[in-house]
């Protein structure tokens, strides 16, 4: 077993005074005028040593439990001195309290200090985390929270203070956390889930939240520490990266399909639909093919007027616009509103060109 500095110090002042006071009292009778006196002195030395005790199992500057065995030495001396009326105890308590109460007092400034200053630096680390931070309760109430927390979830601090968080949740991600505080008090260290929260314009924030209960000074759970991190934008890059890659898988495939079979009308609107209904919120689409006048014609198209279309041909100089010789999303239509009035008007009717917001070209080459 090991015993820390500050706890000796204290097991040796005690045995020391232990001895001591059984020489004295050997020595001395107790006056009974004088028993109200010695007791209270015994009680001050008894409370300094049980403080000193205390203290020095806590995160303290050793100094502080120096300084209170210093002063409960002095208060036994003096003792001594009215048991023995020799004016050298008396000496002794003085000069040992002219060192405890300094070391004391320097001491307590330096670990109120060292405190205040840690808690500042712990306060400044939660606020400006890039995750949000919650202290919850047992009841799963809210204690304290951090400037990210508000601010996610749209709140101020002190609406946000005492309200019960289960109200945050979407109800499958409730019963997500109820799972994972479960975990919690069967023994797990942390827990995580993936859930939504509802913020306070009711839109749902998707979130990665961590959990992981709070300790009293007895080890005994009282509270739950509960970090949350906004990753909405990160599962809309996830969809779209996985809507991407199902489109350019199924394009690679449809492109392969068409060239290995019959170049006819009924090839190409197979091809445009499959691509529409592949492509996130697409609605129509149109192919163009280079003939052998050099121009572009339309040869099929899906949700466009193709009797009104297949009249209508580009030049390549029209139709390959900067840029346009590869895969690009068109937003800009000012070049078709500069076409004949003939031309422009079957593509305003035929290809709906005031309905369209985008266009994703895809030029397909073929040696």
């Amino acid at each position: 077993m090991n015993i820390s500095g500050s706890k000796l110090q204290v097991y040796l002042t005690s045995a020391a005074i232990l001895v001591i006071s059984v020489i004295v009292f050997s020595l001395h009778s107790i006056e009974p005028v004088k028993l109200l006196a010695i007791l209270s002195e015994m009680v001050v030395i008894g409370a300094l040593l049980v403080a000193a005790y205390l203290l020095g199992s806590k995160e303290l500057h050793r100094g502080i439990p120096v300084g209170l065995i210093l002063l409960s030495l002095s208060t036994y001396f003096d003792l001594v001195e009215a048991l023995t009326g020799m004016a050298a105890y008396e000496f002794i308590s003085l000069g040992l309290l002219a060192a405890g109460f300094p070391i004391l007092l320097v001491n307590v400034i330096y670990h109120l200090r060292e405190r205040k200053k840690r808690i500042s630096e712990f306060t400044a680390v939660v606020n400006n985390s890039l995750d949000g931070i919650l202290i919850l309760d047992l009841s799963d109430r809210i204690l304290l929270t951090n400037r990210t927390a508000c601010a996610l979830l749209g709140y101020k601090e002190e609406d946000l203070v005492n309200r019960a968080f289960l109200g945050f949740f979407s109800e499958r991600s409730e019963k997500a956390y109820k799972e994972a505080k479960k975990s919690l008090f069967a023994g797990q260290n942390t827990a995580s889930f993936s859930g939504e929260l509802i913020t306070s314009d009711t839109s749902r924030l998707n979130a990665e939240i961590n959990l992981v209960i709070g300790r009293d000074s007895k080890e005994d759970p009282d509270s739950i520490v509960l970090t949350f991190k906004d990753v909405t934008h990160l599962r809309k890059i996830e969809s779209a990266l996985s809507e991407q890659s199902k489109f350019q898988r199924v394009l690679n495939e449809l492109i392969t399909e068409v060239l290995e079979s019959d170049f006819d009308e009924k090839t190409y609107k197979y091809f445009l639909m499959k691509c529409v209904k592949a492509f996130p919120r697409a609605d129509a689409a149109a192919f163009l093919l280079k003939q052998d006048d050099g121009r572009f014609h339309f040869v099929a198209a899906y949700n466009y007027d193709f009797e009104e279309l297949k009249s209508v041909s580009f030049s390549t100089e029209e139709l390959i616009q900067k840029g346009s010789d590869k895969v690009v999303v068109i937003k800009d239509y000012s070049v078709d509103y500069r076409m004949e009035n003939e031309r422009l008007e079957r593509i305003i009717n035929g290809g709906r060109l005031r309905e369209i917001m985008s266009t994703l070209s895809i030029p397909i080459k073929i040696d």
